[in-house]
């Protein structure tokens, strides 16, 4: 998600996400860099359709030269066992 955008524009994103992903008839994982903090809007919405990979204990991410906080977010949907995760 751009960092540039407002949280607002990163919350159609992910209803957009969504919506065209709610066909599909496979497991999902999304992976990428979504610009927003744990505990932010943007990240209780894909909660509501994803589970993170690591909630608690998480590495740090940003920024990379002397990372102090986390915006990096893995996720995938309930039908998937993730059995290890480096890093976490």
């Amino acid at each position: 998600m751009d960092a540039s955008q407002s949280d607002a524009s990163r919350l159609l994103q992910i209803e957009e996400i969504t919506k065209s992903l709610q066909p599909w008839k496979y497991p999902v994982i999304i992976a990428g860099d979504f610009n927003a903090e744990p505990d932010s809007k943007v990240v209780g919405k894909l909660d509501a359709g994803f589970i993170r990979s690591c909630k608690n204990g998480c590495a740090n991410t940003i920024p990379s030269d002397a990372p102090t906080k986390i915006i990096a977010k893995y996720l995938r949907d309930p039908f998937i066992v993730v059995l290890s995760i480096m890093g976490c």
